[in-house]
């Protein structure tokens, strides 16, 4: 891990991310984008500006 500058932080969001690919999720909620952007295969709304259906 300190080879890769990864925390458990960082590791904790490979393991979601992988987890949400193999359910076949393409749509990530976040606040922070950058956490899922390095894997590639998502679309990715941050919570602090996406606005949902529910608000009109």
């Amino acid at each position: 891990m300190r080879g890769h500058r990864l925390g458990r932080k960082r590791v904790n969001d490979a393991a979601t991310a992988a987890l949400y690919s193999l359910r076949t999720a393409r749509i990530v909620v976040s606040t922070n984008q950058r956490d899922f952007e390095v894997f590639g295969c998502f679309d990715i709304l941050n919570v602090h500006t996406a606005r949902f259906l529910d608000e009109g």
